[in-house]
């Protein structure tokens, strides 16, 4: 057992540090951007139908993500992504 000298023990004081919090995003709003920029630089063409599974496991999320975001690709009047967000089973 380590017995402690109260005149050695040192107190650190920390210097209170102000950050500004992480904006929420929520995974489905990550996914549908990660869709649209596959859908602007071509890799997913304007028809293209698509295997909510495969994107998922591309993405490394569960298919409910991939399945919302089709959602708000639709929702967003984006006609690209409303025709290659209709998912192949």
């Amino acid at each position: 057992m380590i017995h402690y000298s109260p005149t050695l023990v040192m107190r650190l004081e920390l210097t209170p540090v102000t950050v500004q919090p992480l904006p929420f995003k929520a995974l489905r709003e990550i996914a549908a951007e990660s869709l649209r920029q596959a859908i602007l630089d071509g890799s997913i063409r304007p028809g293209q139908k698509i295997m909510d599974v495969e994107i998922a496991a591309q993405m490394g999320v569960s298919r409910s993500p991939v399945v919302l975001c089709g959602t708000l690709c639709q929702s967003g009047g984006e006609s690209a992504a409303r025709s290659a967000m209709s998912p192949v089973r």
